[in-house]
């Protein structure tokens, strides 16, 4: 079972946004990784909202937002991801079983009929003279 404890530790720790981040006394906000930010993350991401509009609960937003960033570009949810679902799958918590019932697997309307042959090349340059010239 996964706790919000493990998800945190997971995550680094470095929280490298440099001097946007800083008050105006100067004091970097924040404090570290909280579960409000993490959880943060995931709706800014879900409900596509600009990340100034981040509620004041998740943190400031450019913490939050420099820190999914980060995560995102060096696989930190991807580990994240791969160790809850080992920690999971080894104790039987996830059913990996899945059916695609046919009868509601719907093509789109273009998806019919598909052309079999490949288009015609499109003409070559300079192969019809211009009009006028000979």
């Amino acid at each position: 079972m996964w706790t919000w404890a493990g998800v945190i530790r997971r995550m680094p720790s470095g929280n490298d946004c440099g001097r946007s981040c800083r008050s105006a006394t100067g004091v970097v906000a924040g404090g570290g990784i909280t579960r409000q930010m993490i959880d943060g993350i995931p709706r800014q991401v879900w409900t596509g909202a600009q990340w100034r509009n981040l509620p004041e609960r998740s943190g400031l937003w450019k913490i939050v937002y420099k820190s999914h960033r980060l995560w995102s570009a060096d696989g930190s949810w991807e580990r994240l991801l791969q160790q809850v679902q080992a920690q999971a799958d080894a104790a039987g918590e996830i059913d990996w079983d899945t059916s695609v019932d046919s009868t509601i697997v719907r093509a789109h309307q273009h998806a019919a009929g598909a052309r079999t042959d490949p288009p015609p090349a499109p003409p070559q340059r300079g192969t019809h003279p211009k009009p006028g010239r000979l």
